[in-house]
């Protein structure tokens, strides 16, 4: 077994290759790669590019399925407005490395959208880097594994260990000559809940709704929204109400209406 000193310094020998290809197209799967020397991955690597307002831009990706990449392109058509992920670098997160379990909300896994999405893809761990190249875009490494165990402590601590070195090596990059510029203002999370609304729910019952979608449970919806338990069940029954649905899953079928999507590709595929 390589050593984490070795494979260090086998990184150190690919960042002298990274700076060489700085302003070159093939930057992004030499960085990706180089990061497989820390920690190895199943083949579920993707680069996207966030910019604000704008459906993201795979830049990069090697999923190791048809079925996986199917998956991920449906994720890209509109639910990725409920990545952990991405709602970090809408929140403005700093720059840095983060594991999936890090950042997401305490009911994520019980989520529609994971069971939809994550869920479909067989992964068994996520970590990534965020990179905020400015104001109005951010990018996300993403390495995963499905068919090995989750990444240890001592690659979790080796992949975080090089983070400002991946961070400026992506944002230097990115505000060069390949920044993307790419712009669809129709996927807006906002939009898509009002779209959802119709102007039947209150604003608090909005923004119940947008936690439940992203993973909330009960409890942790009450501690984000600084009111009760009961208060937010409350809100959550009467918003299934005036919807006129009964499960999480019809919410979740009704907001990929709302970005004008269907869900019958996620129901076969399970």
């Amino acid at each position: 077994m390589t050593s984490p000193a070795q494979r260090l310094a086998d990184w150190n020998r690919c960042v002298a290759e990274l700076i060489e290809t700085l302003d070159q197209p093939c930057l992004v799967e030499r960085l990706m790669g180089s990061l497989r020397v820390l920690a190895p991955v199943d083949d579920l690597i993707i680069t996207l590019v966030f910019r604000a307002g704008s459906a993201p831009r795979a830049v990069f990706e090697r999923p190791p399925s048809a079925t996986t990449r199917r998956s991920i392109e449906r994720y890209l058509s509109g639910p990725y407005l409920l990545d952990p992920y991405y709602r970090a670098g809408v929140e403005g997160r700093p720059s840095g490395f983060y594991r999936l379990a890090t950042l997401a909300p305490d009911g994520f896994r019980r989520s529609e959208y994971y069971r939809s999405y994550y869920a479909r893809t067989r992964l068994r761990d996520e970590v990534g880097y965020l990179v905020q190249v400015s104001s109005a875009c951010f990018l996300n490494l993403s390495l995963e594994r499905s068919a090995s165990p989750p990444f240890s402590r001592v690659q979790i601590g080796l992949l975080e260990a090089v983070a400002p070195v991946v961070v400026a090596l992506a944002a230097r990059h990115w505000r060069g000559p390949h920044a993307v510029t790419s712009a669809d203002p129709r996927l807006r999370i906002d939009g898509a809940l009002a779209e959802l609304s119709r102007g039947r729910l209150t604003p608090r019952e909005m923004e119940v709704t947008k936690l439940v979608l992203e993973g909330y449970s009960g409890k942790a919806a009450a501690v984000a929204l600084g009111i009760s338990p009961e208060t937010v069940k409350l809100h959550r029954k009467n918003l299934y109400a005036k919807l006129a649905i009964r499960s999480q899953s019809e919410l979740f079928s009704r907001f990929l209406a709302a970005l004008g999507l269907s869900d019958a590709g996620s129901r076969q595929a399970r």
